[in-house]
């Protein structure tokens, strides 16, 4: 290279790695958009089985940095694009939520995670007032692996038994006597069944997280889910929160003061 700038060879010669380069970036951006896509859904599939079957070993890895997973965030994003995608289809199905306005539509893709939040930013501040250390950011990704893994895979159960009950029966909503037949009791078996489990792995989780006696878990649980109840039955927000519960509901005028299971 000389002072006037770039040998004529050398100009020649990088001209040539660029147009290559330009040549390589064309034909290689899908497949390298199909392997990320790979990497980050095993990413997410690894982060829900750890999550579901060895909650409080992941909580207590995690916060240790032995146990790597994909960012809370992340894992946030990618679980909200699939309960909403599984959601849409069951109303579709059964011809609900037809022309619901843009909040109600953002109601139901966030509300259920923001559920889980509250859940355990509650049971955070109760656990802290027993000694934990942990942080309120911790907490809150607790919640949202959570939320994103066992409570969204019960919310898929949830939809599923709702669905297959509007084709069989026409409603979702049944009595006591009709709860009792076989088809519409193996339905509630579904849905009660995956929410109390995907509870108790949350519970384990807290529990691993800040390192407190399960006993103290499942008491800052209880009371956060009878807090959260009363708060659903007072306001009675906007959206489907996948399974939840409630005391206090409007019938025939009156409010009634009595514990219930909203979907």
């Amino acid at each position: 290279m000389n002072a006037a700038g770039p040998d004529p060879v050398e100009r020649q010669s990088a001209s040539q790695s660029g147009s290559h380069g330009a040549g390589a970036i064309e034909t290689r951006w899908l497949a390298d958009s199909v392997r990320l896509a790979v990497r980050e859904a095993r990413s997410f599939a690894a982060a829900v089985a750890a999550v579901t079957f060895r909650p409080a070993r992941f909580a207590s890895g995690w916060v240790t940095g032995e146990r790597p997973a994909m960012n809370p965030l992340g894992y946030f994003a990618t679980s909200v694009a699939i309960v909403a995608v599984c959601q849409k289809l069951a109303f579709a199905v059964v011809g609900a939520g037809e022309g619901a306005g843009l909040l109600v539509e953002a109601a139901n893709a966030i509300g259920p995670y923001l559920y889980y939040v509250a859940l355990g930013m509650l049971c955070h501040a109760m656990l802290r007032a027993r000694g934990s250390r942990r942080t309120a950011r911790g907490s809150l990704a607790m919640a949202l692996y959570a939320g994103g893994g066992p409570f969204a895979l019960a919310t898929i159960a949830n939809l599923v038994a709702f669905t297959i009950a509007h084709l069989r029966f026409g409603k979702g909503e049944f009595s006591g006597a009709e709860m009792l037949t076989p088809q519409v009791l193996a339905l509630g078996v579904v849905a009660f069944g995956s929410r109390l489990a995907a509870l108790v792995i949350f519970a384990r989780v807290l529990s691993g997280f800040h390192e407190r006696p399960a006993r103290w878990t499942w008491l800052a649980l209880l009371l956060a889910l009878g807090v959260t109840a009363l708060t659903f039955g007072l306001l009675d927000p906007p959206g489907n929160y996948g399974g939840h519960f409630i005391i206090g509901q409007e019938r025939g005028g009156e409010r009634v003061w009595w514990p219930s299971y909203g979907f």
